[in-house]
């Protein structure tokens, strides 16, 4: 079992938790700000997250990933990009066409856009229960 620096995850675990945390937020992107169903998805995010964000790069961090000049296409390769960054790029970019040597910088791009976008979402839904809990309290 080989713990990665960063994380102090296994990579099994990390692949695991990225793999639940991704599902998570595809629910989540099916359901209305407010709703009920909203609750197991955002219980499900809670505690990787909360892991993730203490020990993670910021988003502004990840467009800082230099690329390399392969066969005429910016490429990121595997190398530069570190944990738990690598994982959930592997996971987000399953089907993508890519080189030996790596992912196709503008794949790289896009998934830094959507992870934000992601988070942004996240954060709306979190609000939105914390309301609905303060509204019922408060009755």
């Amino acid at each position: 079992m080989k713990l990665d620096e960063d994380t102090g995850m296994d990579n099994r675990a990390m692949l695991i938790c990225e793999r639940a945390r991704r599902a998570a937020i595809d629910k989540l992107k099916g359901i209305s700000l407010g709703d009920a169903d909203a609750i197991q998805p955002l219980k499900t995010l809670s505690d990787p997250e909360q892991q993730t964000e203490q020990m993670c790069l910021s988003s502004i961090d990840l467009i800082s990933v230099s690329a390399v000049i392969v066969r005429g296409h910016r490429i990121i390769t595997d190398e530069s990009i570190p944990e738990p960054w690598r994982t959930r790029f592997s996971i987000a970019s399953l089907g993508s066409t890519r080189l030996p040597e790596g992912s196709y910088e503008r794949d790289w791009i896009k998934f830094n856009t959507l992870w934000r976008q992601e988070i942004i979402m996240v954060r709306a839904h979190r609000q939105a229960q914390a309301v609905i809990l303060h509204t019922r309290a408060s009755r």
